[in-house]
């Protein structure tokens, strides 16, 4: 419940790595748009996850399912786990490039 910074600097850094990693590959997001996804997808995670510390777990967690947060909340897992489904189970294309849209 209190805020933890030697986790939150770690989740950071692995962050940033996925970061500069998804910078890398965005000149073949057209060829291969799952190398993208995948970075940028655990780039926002480990990124979110490090704000989590920052305020505390259980804080964040209690405040990323308030009313008023639920559906951006709601819209985020749904995204991120469509982006990684489309890596594991070779889904179409389009679908990837959709994907990296929203």
């Amino acid at each position: 419940t209190k805020p933890n910074y030697v986790w939150m600097g770690i989740f950071f850094g692995i962050g940033c790595l996925f970061g500069l990693a998804a910078f890398t590959s965005l000149p073949f997001i057209l060829i291969s748009p799952a190398g993208f996804n995948m970075y940028f997808s655990l780039c926002s995670a480990c990124l979110l996850t490090s704000v989590s510390f920052y305020y505390g777990p259980l804080n964040y967690i209690k405040t990323l399912f308030e009313k008023k947060n639920i559906m951006v909340s709601m819209l985020y897992i749904f995204s991120t786990l469509a982006s990684l489904s489309t890596i594991f189970f070779k889904v179409g294309y389009l679908y990837s490039i959709g994907l990296v849209i929203l």
